[in-house]
C-alpha cells in the first residue's frame, strides 16, 4: 500500500508506479502463499473466486488507467490509500472476526 505513494514521490511516471507496483507483489504472493499453504492456512476455493474477480478488476483497471489523465489518476489513487486507512483506523476490519 505504501509502495505507490512512495514510487510517485520519487518522481516515477503514476502508471509506472502502478505497473511496478502490481510486478512486485507476484514474488511476494508466491512466498507468502507457499508459508501460508505450509501451515495449512490456505482456502484454495476463497483464493480461486477471488483471483478470478481481481483478474476482472485489474483488467478493467488498466484500461481505465491507460485512459485517465495523469493529475486526477494521482487523486484517485491518493482518495482510496487514504480510504483504506480510515477503514483500518475505525476497526471495519474487526467487522469479520479477523485482527
Amino acid at each position: 500500500m505504501l509502495l505507490i505513494p512512495i514510487l510517485i514521490w520519487a518522481n516515477l511516471p503514476v502508471l509506472t508506479a502502478i505497473g511496478l507496483s502490481q510486478v512486485v507483489q507476484i514474488p511476494i504472493s508466491l512466498t507468502a502463499t507457499l508459508g501460508n499453504f505450509i501451515h495449512g492456512e490456505v482456502d484454495f476455493h476463497l483464493g480461486l473466486v477471488l483471483a478470478l474477480t481481481m483478474a476482472g478488476g485489474a483488467l478493467a483497471g488498466a484500461g481505465l488507467v491507460h485512459r485517465l489523465p495523469v493529475g486526477p489518476l494521482k487523486k484517485i489513487v491518493a482518495i482510496l490509500l487514504v480510504a483504506v486507512g480510515l477503514l483500518m483506523l475505525s476497526g471495519f476490519s474487526d467487522i469479520a472476526g479477523r485482527h
